[in-house]
């Protein structure tokens, strides 16, 4: 299940097709992880999904109605606060992160134009929705607040100014070269692995991403690159250019394989190391999302808050 810097990529380019100076007319906080915005554009109406849950992080469009509680969070007051009949004027993905950035302009209490920005950071258990004053870069709130107690590598708390996770070093993808990619094999010290090189190089490459640009250029996973010919270490970066260019086109095929007719996996592209899975595709980005997520994500839910309710009863 990557929700990897791929699909990032081709949920944002569905965002910035279809909310792109949209009105914001609803802000909803139906779990205490979870953000549903409804935002009107030229003759169409979208709800817009953030989750910062830990097992299924994920932002897209959504068609499924929630009920909402009685007393909305404090999160969900501030920014209705601040975004209601405010404008998004870009969404974007820095550096291939799984990281989606929202600017809405609105108006304050006297009338006066306001730049805010709403980042979604989907990483896992580390997952969060942050709201930033994009002029300053301070943080106004969080969904989740992380102090240095619960957290040493980053602080996330209102007044602090915002920073980027740390990424480690990695590269954009959409931005490597020839020279880059096989000058990074060569100054890797020691034995490197065809898959690991892929993931530990580059922001938002899953493991089944890089799978599937080994198996397309016949090179196994575990193959150490060091010990490569250099056709070998050519075929890998052809393959790794073939992705490369299917994102920076748009190229994206959404879809849902199938194994033994429950659904395994998905993507925003056809992956050859699913080519004998039964596979079922979609128009959206979105659509594949909430239809893969959706009954997953309610039984996690329910599972969760029926363990709440038995720690209560003993």
């Amino acid at each position: 299940m990557p929700y990897d810097g791929s699909v990032v990529n081709s949920i944002v380019h569905e965002l910035q097709e279809k909310l792109l100076n949209g009105k914001i007319d609803k802000v909803y906080q139906p779990e205490r992880d979870e953000l549903v915005i409804s935002i009107r554009g030229y003759g169409d109406s979208y709800k817009l999904l953030l989750s910062a849950s830990s097992t299924y992080p994920r932002v897209h469009l959504t068609e499924m109605n929630k009920s909402n509680p009685a007393v909305p969070p404090s999160f969900c007051m501030l920014l209705r606060k601040h975004l209601l009949g405010g404008r998004i004027v870009s969404v974007r993905q820095p550096e291939f992160e799984r990281i989606i950035e929202i600017d809405i302009d609105s108006a304050d209490e006297m009338g006066y134009s306001t730049h805010k920005t709403l980042i979604s950071e989907i990483m896992g258990r580390h997952s969060n929705i942050i709201f930033i004053d994009k002029g300053t870069g301070r943080i106004i709130d969080s969904i989740k607040r992380i102090s240095f107690e619960i957290s040493s590598v980053r602080e996330i708390l209102p007044g602090g100014y915002y920073e980027y996770p740390p990424s480690a070093g990695k590269a954009d993808p959409t931005k490597a070269t020839r020279e880059s990619f096989i000058e990074g094999i060569k100054n890797t010290p020691g034995s490197i692995k065809a898959e690991k090189y892929l993931t530990g190089k580059f922001n938002g490459i899953s493991s089944v991403l890089a799978r599937d640009i080994c198996t397309r250029a016949n090179v196994e996973s575990d193959t150490d690159l060091k010990q490569c010919s250099n056709e070998l270490i050519e075929e890998l970066f052809l393959s790794f250019s073939m992705f490369r260019k299917k994102v920076n086109t748009a190229a994206f095929k959404p879809n849902i394989v199938y194994k033994d007719g429950k659904a395994a996996d998905f993507y925003c592209f056809d992956l050859e190391i699913y080519r004998n899975l039964e596979k079922q595709e979609f128009q959206g980005m979105s659509e594949t999302v909430e239809r893969f997520y959706h009954e997953k994500d309610q039984k996690d839910r329910i599972k969760q808050r029926s363990g709440d309710i038995y720690r209560i009863i003993s």
